[in-house]
């Protein structure tokens, strides 16, 4: 009786779609955000509350990937999300959502050699210097932002690999390591690569896998680019420095959002 029960009540919710509450702000939430040393490194490289936003729900049913564009147009339309996440705050009403699924298979920081593997870094971390450019207001005065952002750069081909493009750390690598628009930029990847890592561990859920023993991990992370029924998701819009993550944890029904929108300083 109690599983009969407990089937309807999900497939009540199935009817009714998701819906979504705040995690409560405890020690543990974005532990590793919240430390000292990673708003010192935020601050140095212009990623502020003015323009970095994050947030973590619980939600009321089952994850299914098939049912991805239902389950962030529900997102978008849910009053909690909207009274409580900015980006989303003045969105009356969402009819769909445009977005890229990222791989999320990286468990090594190892992921990162092929910097040093393409000459963008030296074998000690530190970031080869070029002749600065000025792109999209970012300053380009070493390898690794050309890389990043340069399309006239050999090195910007280098990475342009789907392996590569695909996946979300290196997405959160461009993320931090470019930063905003009034950033200081660090000499070692090292700087970036350490507090990456923590930060990964904020917004990935990794579990033991049953069958093979190995670590796995089980979140979804989706990149939104654009919410129909919102004018703009990003006040500067196709700037290359436009991030919002949603990242879904199929095994506590949590789902993270993770947003950056590139701010003009003059």
């Amino acid at each position: 009786m109690e599983i009969s029960q407990s089937r309807d009540l999900e497939d009540d919710n199935q009817n009714h779609g998701y819906s979504f509450i705040q995690l409560a702000d405890d020690a543990k939430l974005f532990s590793n955000f919240k430390r000292k040393e990673t708003q010192e490194k935020f601050f140095q490289w212009g990623l502020t509350e003015k323009n970095l936003k994050f947030a973590k729900y619980r939600f009321n049913q089952t994850f299914h990937l098939v049912g991805a564009d239902n389950f962030l147009r529900d997102l978008c339309n849910d009053k909690t999300i909207q009274s409580t996440f900015e980006p989303l705050s003045y969105l009356a009403g969402c009819t769909g959502v445009k977005y890229k699924k990222l791989n999320s298979e990286v468990i090594n920081m190892s992921f990162f050699d092929f910097l040093v593997e393409k000459d963008i870094a030296t074998a000690d971390g530190y970031i080869r210097k070029e002749l600065e450019e000025l792109y999209e207001g970012i300053s380009l005065g070493d390898r690794m932002r050309k890389a990043l952002l340069w399309e006239e750069s050999e090195y910007f081909m280098e990475l342009q690999e789907d392996k590569i493009q695909n996946e979300f750390i290196f997405k959160l690598f461009q993320m931090i390591s470019i930063g905003g628009s009034i950033c200081q930029y660090e000499e070692n990847l090292k700087e970036y690569l350490d507090l990456i890592k923590n930060l990964y561990k904020d917004l990935i859920t990794v579990a033991k896998d049953q069958d093979s023993g190995e670590i796995k991990i089980y979140s979804h992370v989706f990149l939104v680019e654009a919410v129909e029924g919102l004018e703009s998701l990003f006040p500067v819009k196709d700037h290359p420095q436009n991030f919002f993550f949603v990242i879904v944890d199929p095994i506590h029904w949590h789902v993270t959002l993770l947003y950056h929108k590139w701010s003009n300083y003059w």
